[in-house]
């Protein structure tokens, strides 16, 4: 789910200003996918503060659409990433949380593990949640017992 402007605008004010982003975004312009949305374009090694200035400068500003038209954007917006003309992604919660604390992609993976069969595979971190505990059923023989580590991909095992 993609964010408003005022949610955008509202997070941002709570960081720390001056804090550098190294995968940001900058340039407001109308969303090539919805002219009635707002993109961003991504930018490296940027200040909250930038972000922020561009996020309220596009606050009630009129923006020309790719193809023409006029589109006000006001704090109900959505907003996207992406360059200008192009199309891009929903900019939601998690991609922001991504963006302001650098994560990187091995920080969104674990490896599970079946201690009996040896069976293993990487699984996203967000669907290991609490409900995935080490120690579950082997999803592939059934008998054993699966460990996670979280840790797997920090390690340089890849």
């Amino acid at each position: 789910m993609s964010l408003s402007l005022g949610s955008l605008i509202s997070i941002l004010e709570r960081e720390n200003p001056d804090k550098v982003v190294r995968n940001g975004f900058r340039n407001p312009h109308s969303y090539r996918g919805y002219y009635e949305c707002l993109a961003f374009e991504p930018a490296k090694d940027i200040t909250v503060r930038e972000m922020l200035v561009d996020a309220k400068y596009a606050l009630n500003n009129v923006f020309t659409g790719y193809k023409g038209g006029e589109f006000r954007m006001d704090e109900y917006t959505d907003v996207y990433i992406a360059p200008y003309g192009s199309s891009g992604d929903e900019m939601g919660r998690m991609l922001l949380n991504y963006m302001l604390n650098d994560v990187k992609e091995r920080d969104l993976y674990a490896w599970i593990q079946c201690q009996e069969c040896g069976w293993g595979e990487q699984i996203a971190i967000y669907l290991i949640g609490e409900d995935y505990k080490d120690n579950q059923a082997c999803p592939h023989c059934g008998y054993g017992y699966c460990k996670i580590d979280r840790d797997f991909f920090k390690e340089g095992n890849v």
